[in-house]
């Protein structure tokens, strides 16, 4: 005890606090090297780290141990009901017994007619015994598909209403709409070349189908339209058309008039961007991606100065009639 004291740092001169300490080891079970350190850890708890064990630090210490040792007696009582269990007493014995009992094959519980006979004492019904009148009997048993009461109609509920006539079976044929795309393509999964050329090919096929409209126009006397498409991006001092898809001047930014930013397409305007000055429009509707034709002038290359935006076909001019001279 005394060499544990040391290795510990504990500081314990009389020899009488030493055999105290030295029965109480042996009254819990516990060796000299299990006691030094809860000794130790006592006395930093009550703030007298590195002060010699005094008689009074000592009582405490003990009476804490045996409050220990108390609670888990009980902990131990609680885990076992029935039984009493006594720190003085050797349960080696009885601990292997009981969980020998334990680790045996579980009884199997009895239900219904043998639980109640087994607690009373008397015999199950068989097939000569008669039911007590105490005792509820249940119909017997029949399988689902023995039944007869098959397709019986039990109720029915507002019979009144008339029934509606089936309507007859039609079949539709789904096909698909648009362009579809070459079997190549995978679901979810887009080339940078792809999008150019679809991007093109819309901006390619809105300026033949303007074109077709506005020569058509022409044709019908309006000579006031024309389509001559300029390249954006590039100076043009004169009034000219421009096509492309509307994008915002940022990426992912919101749209809006001072941001409005036309972007050619890569044949003649080879992908050339320019901002649209929309200061000269009454009305507009525009938004991104949209493909649109501008009617203005680009003097610096980097503005386009609309005066007119065509954001669907135009319709065709009328007729003008021929009158006969009188």
């Amino acid at each position: 005890m005394e060499e544990e004291l040391r290795k510990a740092g504990v500081k314990c001169s009389d020899a009488a606090l030493v055999s105290q300490l030295q029965t109480a080891a042996t009254t819990h079970g516990m060796t000299a090297k299990e006691i030094v350190p809860k000794l130790r850890a006592h006395q930093m708890n009550d703030a007298l780290p590195g002060q010699p064990v005094t008689a009074g630090s000592l009582s405490r210490f003990l009476a804490s141990l045996q409050r220990q040792s108390d609670k888990e007696n009980q902990a131990r009582g609680a885990a076992t009901p029935g039984v009493k269990w006594d720190a003085g007493r050797d349960w080696t014995g009885f601990t292997n017994n009981l969980k020998a009992e334990q680790q045996g094959p579980p009884a199997t519980p009895l239900t219904g007619r043998k639980a109640a006979a087994a607690a009373g004492g008397a015999t199950p019904l068989g097939a000569g015994s008669k039911a007590s009148p105490a005792t509820p009997q249940s119909a017997p048993r029949t399988a689902f598909k023995a039944r007869t009461n098959r397709g019986q109609v039990v109720s029915t509920l507002n019979s009144s209403i008339a029934k509606a006539a089936a309507a007859e079976p039609r079949f539709l044929h789904a096909e698909p709409c648009g362009v579809q795309l070459p079997a190549r393509h995978l679901y979810m999964m887009e080339r940078l070349e792809d999008k150019v050329a679809a991007i093109n090919s819309r901006i390619t096929a809105w300026k033949k189908w303007l074109g077709s409209a506005l020569a058509a126009n022409q044709a019908a006397g309006d000579t006031t339209q024309a389509l001559e498409v300029a390249a954006v991006g590039v100076p043009v001092q004169e009034e000219s058309y421009f096509v492309g898809r509307v994008v915002c001047e940022v990426e992912g930014g919101a749209l809006n008039d001072t941001a409005v930013v036309l972007e050619g397409d890569s044949h003649i305007s080879e992908g050339g961007r320019a901002q649209l000055d929309l200061s000269q429009l009454q009305t507009y509707r525009l938004f991104p991606g949209q493909v649109i034709a501008v009617k203005g002038v680009n003097p610096s290359g980097s503005r386009i100065l609309a005066k007119h935006i065509w954001t669907h076909i135009p319709p065709p001019s009328p007729h003008k009639a021929a009158t006969a001279a009188g």
